[in-house]
This record gives structure tokens, C-alpha cells and sequence, in this order.
């Protein structure tokens, strides 16, 4: 599997603040920060493009 798509798109966000490669299901888990609902569904429309995602969201610190 081809991943350097994957991975210039991720470097181009700046909305990414860490981008772990790990096991289990996925290869990667992204820690991002968005300023906008909007600009989140419009990151996942684009990160479709690249790959499959689970979304998971923090409620509180």
C-alpha cells in the first residue's frame, strides 16, 4: 500500500498538530484542531480522497 499520498496531504494541514502512525485498525491517528464544524466536514471530504476514516471528537479535558 502506497501511502505518500496520505502523507503530503497531511503535511499541507495546518489544522494537523500530530499525525501518529500506529496498530491495531488504522495506520495513522490525527490530532487536529479545526476552527469551524464547516472546515472539519470539508477536511473529511478531502481526506476521503486518501483514505478511510473513523471520526472521534473530545468533549472535555
Amino acid at each position: 500500500m502506497n501511502h505518500q499520498p496520505y502523507l503530503t496531504f497531511v503535511k499541507a494541514q495546518k489544522e494537523i498538530i500530530h499525525n501518529y502512525k500506529i496498530s491495531g485498525d488504522g495506520c495513522y491517528l490525527l490530532e487536529c484542531k479545526f476552527p469551524s464544524n464547516g472546515r472539519l466536514d470539508q477536511f473529511l471530504t478531502d481526506l476521503n480522497k486518501h483514505a478511510n476514516y473513523k471520526l472521534s471528537i473530545v468533549i472535555n479535558k
